[in-house]
């Protein structure tokens, strides 16, 4: 893009936002991917909130951080408690690090910076929970129907119960970042398959399949893993995985909270 295209860009996104478009165009020419005129904008918008700049901190706050309350209604936290995940994603995106520019700067340019500030939210708020004692997981195998009036189930509670743990663990810790994400997203923000389309800009057809194909992937692979563990029939394995299958998302959201993801929260 030319400097005037890129002036033309930030002006039309956020008025009053001050640029030098020869330092939006040297960053953009690392991209090794185009970038759209929003994505411009959203460059130009983060280095400024880099170096400080008041018009574009006050900028960010309002048309990104706003979508904290948002990500976190379904959590039901307390005003203060919303106020205080605000104030830490705010840091957690605004503060330089010791070896680089704030990690607003890396995630800006996709056009979808709203977005990820929305799951940074929920990441957050759900750390901060965690931290509080207040996210405490379920043994899946251990909940009902109740092992006294289900002989099967008591059997397969006490001899799978471990081994499933370990090969689910595995499992969930297999999945990519992004996966791992999306899961957290719908599980522990609440998020429906709308509001995780807009999160990641597709249709919620294409956020249902994601979800659909997540799941069966993951038993799957615990199935694989289990059956490669243990010298066990397969009826009594598969009997373990429809067992789990009908609670997946309780197990989901216990080993989520153990299995923490570094980097950009994609």
């Amino acid at each position: 893009m030319t400097p005037e295209q890129i002036t033309a860009a930030v002006e039309a996104r956020f008025p009053g936002l001050g640029c030098d478009p020869d330092v939006v165009a040297h960053h953009l020419a690392r991209r090794e991917t185009s970038t759209s005129p929003e994505g411009v904008a959203e460059i130009a918008l983060a280095l400024g909130c880099a170096a400080g700049d008041p018009t574009a901190l006050s900028l960010f706050e309002a048309h990104y951080l706003d979508v904290v309350p948002l990500a976190l209604a379904r959590m039901k936290l307390g005003a203060d408690r919303v106020d205080e995940i605000r104030q830490l994603v705010r840091h957690k995106l605004l503060v330089a690090e010791a070896e680089g520019p704030p990690k607003v700067v890396g995630y800006a340019g996709e056009g979808r910076l709203r977005g990820l500030v929305q799951v940074v939210s929920v990441r957050t708020a759900v750390s901060a929970l965690r931290k509080d004692g207040r996210m405490v997981g379920d043994d899946d195998l251990a909940r009902h129907p109740d092992p006294e009036r289900d002989p099967e189930l008591a059997y397969l509670q006490a001899h799978y119960r471990a081994a499933f743990a370990e090969a689910f663990e595995a499992s969930v810790r297999a999945l990519s970042s992004r996966d791992r994400n999306l899961l957290r997203l719908q599980l522990e923000g609440g998020l429906t398959v709308e509001e995780l389309g807009r999160v990641y800009g597709v249709h919620r057809a294409t956020a249902t399949r994601w979800l659909t194909r997540l799941r069966t992937d993951l038993l799957k692979d615990t199935r694989k893993r289990l059956g490669a563990k243990l010298d066990a029939p397969d009826a009594e394995l598969d009997s373990v995985i429809r067992l789990v299958q009908s609670r997946l998302d309780l197990s989901l959201h216990r080993m989520l909270q153990t299995v923490t993801d570094e980097g950009a929260p994609t």
